[in-house]
Formats: C-alpha cells, structure tokens, sequence
C-alpha cells in the first residue's frame, strides 16, 4: 500500500508526504513513486498521525456499556430510573438473572445530587436484582432484592477495602462503595463468555472508529473475574482473525499470593512478547484508592466539603509492597490507580523502598490527579511513569476545588508542570468512564477548558501541553508503557503500520475544533480497518 500527498506526522516538526506499508510493516517514508501493483491511496493533503494507543481502559466494559441504556445521560434520579424500566421490558433475555449496568453521575444531576439508594431501584424493578454503578466505578446502588441476595442487613460487619452504608432504619440503604462494589456486583451472574466475546469486538469497532489501534485493557480481575477462560477467550478472538485492535493484558489480582500462583505459573514468563504480536501479556493492575467524585480518593486532610472524611485506602502499604516485591522478581510491570495526594505519597513510598534504583520495569500510576510539586518532582525522580486521562478535566474541574480546596487544586492535573520536568507519560481514557475518544482527550490538555468550552483561557492554563506532546503521549509513550517504543508509535521505517487518516489538520486548526476531529481511515497492521 502506497499512501501519497499527506501530512504524515514523524516527529515534533517534522513531516512526509508519502508512507508505503509491506505486511504490515512501514516499509518508506518521504518523496515515493508508485511501483507496478501497489494498491494507491491519495490522501489529498490530509494529516496523518499514528494509531493511538489508549494506555489504560476497560475494553470489555466498554462494549458491555454499549449493549446497555446510556446511564451518562441521566440528569436526576427519575430521569435514572426512566431509562432503566424500558430496557427491562425490552430485553427479559437479557435481564433475566438481574440488572447490571454503569454510568451515572449524580454531580451532574439538575437538582437533587444524591446518590441513588434502594428505595430509587426498587421502582426500577422489585423482580430482578438491579445494580447500577457509577461512572467512576467506585460506587453502586442496588435494590433490596440485590441487597438481600448478598446476605447483608443491619447486623452485617463491613467488607474489607470497601462498605456499605446504612438508612436511618438502621438497614442498608443500598449503597456500596470500594471494595464492596464488586461484592453487589456478584449477586448477578456474569455474560458468558460468547457475550464477552460481542462485547470485545463491539468495542474494538468503536476503537478503530476513533483512531485508536492499540489497547492495554483492564479486563482480568474487574469486571469479569481473572480467569483461564477469560484469558482463551480473549486468545482465540486473536487467533481467529477477528480483532482490528492491539490488545494487551492488564490484569487486577485479589491478593499478593493469587498474583504470585499465576507468576510462578509461567503467565508473565514473556510467550506473548512477539516483536508485532497482536495480543501480549503485561501489567498488574492496582488500586490503591478510591475516586474523587465518590470523595474515595485517599487524601492527606480532610474533603474540604466533608469534614472528618479523607478518602479509601483500598490497598494497605503492606500488599502494595508485597506486590511490588513479587512483581520484581517476576519482571513484571506494576500500574496502580492513585488519585489522592496521600494515596500518592504512600505509593511513591512503597516504590521507593522496593522497587529496583532507575525503574527498569518502568512501573507506572494511573491517573495521578491530586499532586502537590513535591509529589511529581518525586514521581520524576523516581522515573515512574504516569498514564493520565485529560478529559477527566471536563468533570473534575468544577468538583475539585470544592473537594481538596483552591491551593491544592491549583498543583493538580498538572500534566504540564510533569511534562516539563521530563516526566515520562502516556495518555488514556479509562473508558468507559469516559468515551473511547482520543481528541476529547487531547482536546482537554491542550485547551484546559470542558467540552463546551470553558472557562475562557482554560483552567489553570499554565499546565496546558501542545498538540505535539499530546500525539507523543498518546501514541509512543503509551507504546513505552509496552517496551514497544522501538516499533510501535511512531510513522517510521521498520515501525507497524499503524495509522489514523484525520478530516482536519489536528497541527493547525483552532484548538477548539480538536473535540471535533475524526478519523476518515484507519490502518492497523497495514490493513484498512475503518473508513468513513
């Protein structure tokens, strides 16, 4: 394949005008003439930049929400309940063993901003166990029925790394938080493995329509327990042929010791690393905390607006170094979600003491969102990575300030303070938290405003990052997260032929246009996999 008379993006300033593709591989880059053959494709100047490669999301999650109603949408808890009821009526197939499903967001509800108790579900249905979580994933609600299903009443002891609260009836009201969110979420049976295997590649084809040709997915130990069937599952998909979309494994473990049964195993001994590999086996996936707008996040003082409160520690310093203890002598990389400063600070702790000097398996923290300067200079030093979601932004920043007050806000999401220390850093979406868009994304570190466009001039614009580093971390650096910098991410010879076609030039246009920017082709492997 020859692809002529483009903007072809190399590198910071730098750009070609014609790329071949031979078996998958990019072959030339530059001033090329057509050979006898070749299929041509004239690109009629547009920009071309390298697949993206989301660094960090669900992927099976993600096409589970899409076969589900859109809770994101909902803009009170009627509104919640309304959208619930028809889908009940309308699938008996699929709800027939309960009602699980994800996206709400009560910051965003018009009047009353609570959260959902069992009461509200129970209107939704007294038949079916019904869970619903939020978008961040770090609380549910569920009706009464779910609620009896688990075994717990007045009298019931907490969940470790998790809780549920009680009504002033002294019972509990339906509201699970943490680690007891995956405990309400097992009182309905998970889809089988032929509906993780829809849910994939409805997925992937979301991925691909948005540019985005690699994965690293968290899908072991979340959603779908970790299993040798999930993993077959998700294998045989790659060997059948079917999947236009990178994947690789980022897998969560309940304990130290379950990680360390699957290391000794062989499961990370490296089968998967082929140089091109279409599936290859990678992280352990952590939590160390919990979320903002569940005011979970593990915080050094209190929430400003909940006194006496400052977050979960999901993962005590004790497993968290035992993790990293193992994972080191297993070669295995560590990324850990981290959003409170005091979650930070203890994670950086624990990386210091056990980790090996310089970070050769180059671990990494997700999200990274309540920093002082001290924290990221340390976060630098230390050469952790940080794989951050920009489009949080378009949430957080009418949250944040209310939650760890103005000082403190005013050194968070500092994506451009961390850039400019030399800090290594990647780009995700957490989808589906947030959508599977890249230019949402690169849209919010570039303007610092939400997706309506404010404030005027950003929120804090002084950690705003060019449109150059944002196609860097998106794309190379997420790459570095893989050990695949040195054939995955860039539009160079002996590189995958990775691509997105874009309908605009993402360099030059007003910044306010990213947002609105799509995908008109997209190659993986040197294969056209979407076109509009």
């Amino acid at each position: 394949m020859l692809l002529k008379n483009g903007k072809i993006y190399i590198e910071r300033g730098v750009f070609a005008r014609d790329l071949r593709t031979e078996e998958g591989i990019i072959a030339e880059v530059g001033d090329l003439e057509a050979v006898p053959g070749e299929e041509i494709i004239d690109l009629e100047g547009r920009t071309v930049v390298p697949g993206f490669n989301d660094s960090h999301l669900h992927l099976i999650m993600n096409g589970y929400n899409l076969n589900q109603p859109d809770l994101k949408s909902a803009r009170s808890v009627d509104d919640l309940i309304e959208k619930c009821r028809p889908f009940i009526r309308e699938n008996p197939g699929t709800v027939r063993n309960g009602m699980f499903a994800s996206g709400w967001n009560q910051d965003l509800f018009e009047e009353d901003r609570r959260i959902p108790t069992r009461q509200d579900m129970d209107r939704i249905s007294t038949e079916i166990p019904v869970v619903l979580r939020r978008t961040c994933a770090h609380i549910a609600c569920a009706n009464t029925l779910a609620v009896k299903m688990l075994g717990i009443d007045s009298g019931s002891e907490q969940f470790e790394g998790g809780r549920f609260t009680v009504g002033p009836d002294g019972e509990p009201d339906g509201v699970f938080y943490e680690g007891a969110v995956k405990m309400i979420m097992g009182v309905i049976p998970k889809p089988d493995m032929q509906a993780a295997r829809k849910y994939m590649l409805d997925s992937m084809r979301n991925a691909i329509s948005m540019g985005v040709t690699s994965v690293q997915s968290n899908d072991l130990g979340t959603f779908y327990p970790n299993t040798p069937d999930l993993r077959e599952m998700i294998d045989s998909a790659f060997r059948d042929g079917v999947c236009p979309v990178r994947y690789h494994y980022q897998a969560a473990y309940p304990s130290p010791d379950a990680f360390l049964k699957d290391c000794e195993a062989g499961l990370f001994d490296g089968k998967y690393r082929e140089s091109l590999g279409t599936v290859t086996m990678g992280d352990l996936k952590l939590f160390k905390d919990g979320t903002l707008g569940a005011r979970t996040a593990l915080m050094t003082d209190d929430y400003a607006d909940m006194p006496g409160e400052k977050g979960t520690e999901v993962l005590s310093d004790g497993d968290l170094c035992r993790f990293i203890d193992i994972a080191e002598e297993y070669g295995v990389r560590i990324c850990i979600h981290t959003i409170g400063d005091e979650a930070a600070r203890k994670t950086l702790a624990c990386f210091e003491k056990h980790m090996t000097r310089g970070n050769p398996l180059r671990h990494g923290i997700i999200h990274f969102q309540i920093t002082d300067r001290e924290i990221i200079e340390k976060t630098v030093d230390l050469g952790l990575q940080v794989q951050y979601q920009p489009i949080f932004l378009n949430y957080d920043m009418y949250i944040v300030e209310s939650r760890v007050g103005k000082q403190l806000a005013s050194t968070s999401y500092a994506f451009g303070t961390f850039s400019g220390l030399g800090g290594d850093m990647s780009f995700s979406t957490d989808c589906p938290v947030e959508m599977l868009n890249p230019f949402n994304n690169i849209y919010s570190a570039v303007t610092r405003k939400d997706l309506s466009g404010y404030p005027d001039g950003g929120w804090n614009p002084g950690e705003r990052l060019d449109v150059e580093t944002c196609i860097d971390a998106y794309t190379v650096g997420s790459a570095r997260c893989q050990f695949q910098e040195e054939y995955k991410g860039r539009l160079r010879k002996g590189f995958a032929a990775d691509m997105a076609v874009l309908d605009r030039d993402i360099f030059t246009c007003d910044s306010v246009e990213i947002k609105d920017i799509r995908p008109c082709m997209t190659i993986a492997g040197g294969r056209i996999v979407y076109t509009r």
